[in-house]
């Protein structure tokens, strides 16, 4: 495999520098921003390459835990996601089960979710089911040797989420709980302005989040 060190352009007329490899008459590249790109080529040639062009990254196959309202959002989250395919499914209510997997045209469904976690070709699992269910599931997925997304909260007190941690330092595996309120904008906003120094030095904080009653459309627990 030969490669070769390119100058590329953009219409913004940024230069970047792109290594390419070619290999039987393709082309990686581990270039990132956005296409379509131009290249001055060996030939001083400028060429115009999109996107389809390069090798993309490997397609991560994602296995859900739980079939309830919380796995609902975790399948629509990932079906937006290039490169990500939700490959299976499980939960101990068939019925439930069949029903979703239909709807979001799942290919494997699955009742234990220990037999999910035999499939190898599964990269990464969502825990989504009851929160006393947590930490065992996401223990066993890391001894599994998947990637591990738990939804809020990690465990029922802190003894049971301690469990989790040597397993998961050996597992090397990445691992993060679902907590979407640090991707608000509000979160955001309050982390630049503490990396900003904008507040100063911070000796305590205390925040409070109000809302209404249950969830519109869907109602409460």
């Amino acid at each position: 495999m030969a490669k070769i060190t390119l100058c590329c352009y953009k219409m913004e007329n940024e230069i970047h520098l792109l290594t390419i490899a070619t290999q039987s008459g393709k082309q990686e590249s581990i270039f990132t921003s956005g296409f379509p790109i131009w290249v001055l080529g060996n030939d001083k040639k400028i060429n115009r390459i999109n996107k389809g062009d390069f090798f993309m990254p490997r397609q991560i196959n994602v296995g859900i835990i739980g079939a309830g309202w919380p796995a609902w959002q975790h399948i629509k989250g990932y079906q937006k996601l290039e490169n990500v395919k939700v490959l299976a499914l499980c939960d101990i209510n068939k019925e439930i089960l069949t029903k979703i997997a239909r709807e979001y045209n799942l290919p494997k469904t699955f009742t234990k979710y220990e037999d999910m976690l035999k499939l190898k070709e599964i990269d990464a699992v969502s825990v989504c089911t009851p929160n006393f269910q947590h930490v065992p599931q996401v223990i066993d997925s890391l001894n599994a040797g998947k990637h591990v997304i738990c939804e809020k909260p990690l465990s029922v007190n802190t003894e049971e989420a301690n469990k989790i941690v040597e397993p998961l330092r050996k597992s090397k595996k990445k691992f993060m709980i679902a907590q979407v309120k640090r991707f608000a904008n509000e979160s955001r906003y309050l982390r630049k302005l503490i990396n900003d120094n904008e507040l100063g030095r911070i000796y305590y904080s205390k925040i409070k989040y109000l809302r209404r009653a249950g969830i519109p459309g869907i109602g409460s627990w």
